[in-house]
């Protein structure tokens, strides 16, 4: 019974402990609503009606789950069963607990092991495992005595459980591990490399990583070595290319193991733009994907591409370059980041200021750091505090800051003595500093908290939920759950309560219906309207 729970009991902060997240049925956008069948509570039986609350099944059961693919699992005398969506039993309840597998295959338990039957109870295979995972890629990783092996999706063994771990990784090919070191076998049981590899793994489609006491290297479905175990470092594929490292010196490899860009840099970046910045000679310059040194390394030090620019310093001093190599603003700067949404940061000696990407200059005095902070407007900072000013250097607020934070693009918050504001970006008080805590906005609105306790406003800054709820989740089919003096109902985004806090608890809204804990220690299910579908 209790490995098949629905929900007996909860705690909010510890989801993990919930045996399944509930959901009512499948996604079906073409299942009209008086074909819709709803768990049903009456007194501490289940059963299933329709929107209207009309019984379909009748409440036989103790527990029940979703309907999906027109079966749903039952608990009767803490027995599982599968029933069809007119009742009609396909599993008699006579399992320990039954778990859907895949859309045809059930896993089921019975005197403590694990089995396979399809959804009629036909027998796949029998219950004698201590567990058997669902099935990827067409097979399922099986458990005996600690020990782990493979069925196919026929039930049949291909791999007994022998190994200390396995990797399903495709094709009908699998990495085993009897005992510390990994080797390759295929869906027949067939050895392709004896087990001598510390580490085994997905390279690419029918590549396989491996490494042994000298490295790493690459080896095909065969068992052929296409690269020798000779690379201290060998990265995941990213953009068609793996980072490798020999001897010290960085270099690119392709998904077939060639050499891409050879290893003869002390340092390499990720690629960025289509280049990747290299460090050689104690000089930084830029490499294309095929190898090609298309900005020689003659610089100090230069930044990733970004927008198709870097910043790149010579002598001490920044300036900025396209992914030609060609110079765009001259060597005249102390500092350059990078670019973002059309503008950098720059320095010139103790003066900040932007730069965009028509390479115009805002240079702003005796400030200690300046960011952008939402459309035309920057956040400068100047003897601990914070305040605002335009792209001509103009402050915009009288006012000065502890923090300035980002919360869309026309909006800004800001921070006086512990407390949270917003203002807009020509530095019009929105919501004044009141708030503990004012996070970014999602669905429309934000939650804002004070004295523990959590309210919204919207993204014009309206306050549409004053702070009086413990909790406020997250909106789902247009409301969203709350608590308060321990009870738990439901708002809109109007900030009304349209469904009472007078539950136990609540679970978010799917499908127009959620899941709701009572009193009395039992569960029902709760309609966006405020339909309930039990009774005590």
């Amino acid at each position: 019974m209790e490995e098949n729970s629905i929900l007996f009991s909860y705690n909010r902060r510890s989801v993990a402990r919930l045996p399944f997240r509930p959901t009512l049925f499948t996604r079906n956008t073409g299942l009209q609503a008086e074909n819709i069948l709803i768990p049903y509570r009456k007194g501490t039986k289940w059963g299933f009606c329709n929107i209207q609350k009309r019984l379909i099944i009748p409440c036989l059961y103790d527990a029940v789950r979703k309907f999906k693919n027109g079966i749903a699992i039952v608990c009767k005398n803490n027995k599982w069963g599968i029933i069809t969506n007119n009742g009609n039993e396909l599993i008699s309840c006579r399992y320990d607990a039954i778990e859907m597998n895949i859309e045809t295959i059930l896993s089921v338990k019975q005197g403590g092991k694990w089995g396979l039957t399809d959804i009629f109870g036909m027998e796949i295979i029998s219950c004698k495992y201590d567990f058997i995972c669902k099935f990827l890629k067409g097979y399922a990783e099986l458990e005996n005595e600690d020990k782990k092996g493979i069925l196919s999706i026929t039930g049949e063994e291909i791999l007994p459980p022998k190994y200390q771990d396995i990797k399903n990784l495709g094709n009908g090919y699998f990495a085993v591990c009897p005992n510390k070191r990994w080797g390759l076998v295929d869906s027949c049981g067939q050895e392709i490399t004896p087990c001598k590899f510390n580490c085994f793994d997905i390279y690419d489609c029918s590549l396989f990583r491996v490494s042994d006491n000298h490295g790493w290297g690459i080896i095909t479905s065969d068992g052929t070595e296409i690269v020798s175990c000779h690379y201290t470092i060998m990265e995941n594929i990213k953009n068609g290319l793996s980072k490798v490292k020999t001897n010290g010196k960085w270099g690119y490899i392709n998904t077939k193991g060639e050499i891409a860009v050879p290893c003869i840099y002390k340092q390499i970046g990720d690629f960025s733009d289509g280049l990747a910045r290299c460090l050689y000679n104690g000089h930084w310059g830029f490499v294309d994907m095929s190898g090609h040194e298309v900005i020689a390394c003659k610089y100090d030090m230069v930044n990733n591409f970004q927008e198709q620019l870097a910043g790149v310093c010579k002598n001490n001093r920044w300036g900025i370059i396209n992914n030609l190599g060609d110079v765009k603003a001259p060597f005249r700067y102390t500092f350059i980041g990078n670019f973002n949404n059309g503008k950098a940061e720059i320095a010139v000696n103790d003066r900040l200021g932007i730069i965009n990407k028509n390479f115009k200059v805002m240079l702003f005095s005796g400030y200690e750091s300046i960011k952008p902070a939402c459309k035309n407007a920057y956040s400068v900072h100047l003897n601990g505090y914070w305040t605002l000013i335009n792209s001509e250097g103009l402050s915009l607020t009288s006012t000065v800051y502890d923090a300035i934070a980002r919360f869309n693009d026309t909006m800004i918050r800001v921070k006086i003595k512990g407390k949270w504001g917003i203002i807009d970006y020509t530095g019009r008080e929105i919501v004044p500093c009141r708030y503990d805590k004012i996070e970014l906005p999602r669905d429309e609105v934000a939650r804002v908290y004070n004295k523990s306790l959590t309210g919204l406003i919207n993204i014009q800054g309206k306050e549409v939920v004053r702070c009086q709820y413990k909790h406020i989740g997250k909106f789902s089919n247009g409301l969203a759950w709350v608590e308060t003096n321990s009870k738990s109902g439901f708002i809109n985004k109007d900030g009304k309560e349209v469904i009472p806090c007078k539950y136990k608890w609540v679970w978010e809204f799917e499908d127009n219906l959620a899941i709701a804990g009572l009193e009395n220690n039992t569960i029902g299910f709760v309609h966006t309207n405020g339909a309930t579908y039990w009774e005590d």
